[in-house]
This record gives structure tokens, sequence and C-alpha cells, in this order.
């Protein structure tokens, strides 16, 4: 079986196996290469039927191709992209391509079909890239006819230009820091239990290197507090692939501290570089129980 792996601090990596049933088949699904294919086959020539048996009636394959949602970002090689239930679907060329990827700790897949060529593409890789899109374009366009396109020139320089935008503003957070303070309360004070009604139950203890952040009672979620400045930390996981995440403290009118505020980033804007910046996150207060 593959290991996953990721880019951390410039060093590519071999990076741990996480449990993720609490999503499902979000992320649970542990497939293979010859799984795939008959996957493909199962979605082209008569869809729903696989080695001559009918499995899913050719109506209820029809609902899952129906497009749903229109999605914003079509350009003049897809001029027209929406999803369907499971698919992205695209036109390129005459033609119409299904697509579906998933990417979970550094496991990366490309699935596209294209029906009216019979034509299914797999590519799977244990470490999050973008040469996979790359090379899914040029098998399309080399089973349609086209001519050839460098591909992996021009997405490897959005890459670059992207990820240099990105380090731009990871480096302007850094750069507003402010340095020289202290925490407003022995670190101590900060020990305890806060609750979310949603997020359940997150611990601060005192370590023997200084403050530690439980969550879950769960041994394997455990992240050690850097101070930033005042009463804010960057909360380091001791797997590394989970990176880090910003979290502050609060106090009461009484100058008791009585909240802890968590940062979850629900996407970063680039791995490569970080879990932050994000323009997608979650703010989660949490309230001290003792």
């Amino acid at each position: 079986a593959a290991w996953p792996h990721q880019e951390i601090k410039g060093e590519l990596v071999a990076i741990p196996r996480r449990n993720f049933d609490n999503v499902g088949a979000s992320a649970s699904v542990n497939s293979s290469a010859y799984d795939m294919a008959k996957w493909m086959l199962f979605n082209l020539g008569k869809p729903g039927e696989l080695d001559g048996k009918r499995l899913i009636s050719e109506q209820a394959m029809a609902e899952l191709y129906r497009p749903v949602t229109a999605i914003a970002g079509s350009n003049r090689e897809a001029p027209i992209s929406s999803y369907a239930l499971g698919w992205s679907v695209t036109t390129y060329n005459g033609y119409t391509l299904y697509r579906h990827g998933g990417a979970t700790d550094g496991m990366n897949t490309n699935l596209i079909i294209i029906p009216e060529k019979n034509l299914g593409i797999f590519i799977t890789t244990n470490v999050f890239n973008r040469f996979m899109t790359a090379l899914g374009n040029e098998i399309v366009d080399r089973f349609i006819g086209l001519g050839p396109t460098d591909w992996n020139a021009m997405i490897l320089r959005g890459f670059q230009n992207q990820k240099a935008r990105v380090q731009s503003l990871r480096d302007e957070i850094h750069s507003q820091r402010v340095t020289g303070t202290n925490t407003s309360r022995p670190l101590s004070a900060y020990e305890g239990v806060y609750l979310d009604d949603l997020y359940d139950n997150v611990e601060v203890k005192l370590g023997e290197n200084g403050l530690e952040l439980h969550f879950w009672d769960d041994e394997t979620q455990i992240a050690d507090l850097e101070h930033w400045h005042y009463d804010t930390f960057r909360a380091v996981w001791r797997n590394s692939a989970q990176r880090e995440k910003f979290i502050h403290f609060t106090m009461g009118r009484e100058g008791q501290l009585n909240e802890l505020h968590v940062t979850f980033t629900l996407r970063p804007m680039l791995l490569q570089v970080g879990i932050y910046p994000t323009n997608y996150y979650r703010d989660v207060r949490f309230v001290r129980q003792d």
C-alpha cells in the first residue's frame, strides 16, 4: 500500500496515516488501480452495467451525470462547467468530460471519463501535486486528436506564481507579530477544560516545555503552544502534517480567563506553503468549565 507524503517546510516527507472514520466515505475508502478500472468500466459503455450484469438502472445512472450546480471560473477551453451528483462536468473541444478527484493527507487522485470516446483515465499519487492535472490533460488531448500543448509548463508556472503570492501573505502575517510581549497571566492560569457545544471539549495543560492543547481526549490530537504575542499562541501539532493554527484567550470583566478561541483552517490557500494563510476558516469559541 502506498504511504502518504507531504511537502513540509520545503522538504518531501512521509507522514503518518490518520483515522478518518468520522468522515466516512469522504476519506475512508481504500482502493487500487484494479478497482478503479472496474469503476470506470461501470460508468462507460452501458453505465450501470459491469461484466454484462445490470447493477443500477439507466435512469438512476443518468441522474448521477445530470448537472445540478453551475461552477464559476469556466474558461475558453471548458466554456461550460457544472457539478452533478459526484461528478464535475465540463465541455472540452466538443466532448463532455466527467471528472472527480480526491486529496487527503497527501493521497491525491484524478479520474476522468469521456463517454463519447469510451475513455477512462485514472491517475493517483501519494503527494499533493498538480502534475496529475497536466498528465490528465495531455492524455485527453492525444485521445481526441488535438495538437501538443505544454500543460506541464503552463500548470507549473501557475503553481509557482500562486506559491509566491501565498508565501507573501504568510510573511505578512509573520510581520504583524508584536515582539517583546508577555502573556497577561502566568502560564498555569491558562490550564483548564474549555467546551463548545459543537466541537466538544479541549483541555489546556502545562507540560514540561510549556502549554499543550489536547483535543477530545485523543492522544493523536495534541498541539504544543508557542507564545505568539500577548494572549495569542500558535498551536503546533505534534503530527507535523497537520501543521499549526492560531489560538487566543480572552478574559471576563473581572479579569478571569474564561474563553479559548481556536481558528480552524477548513482549506489552506496552498498547503505547500502552510496551513495559513487561508480565506476559508472557522473561529470557534470554547468556554472555560472550571
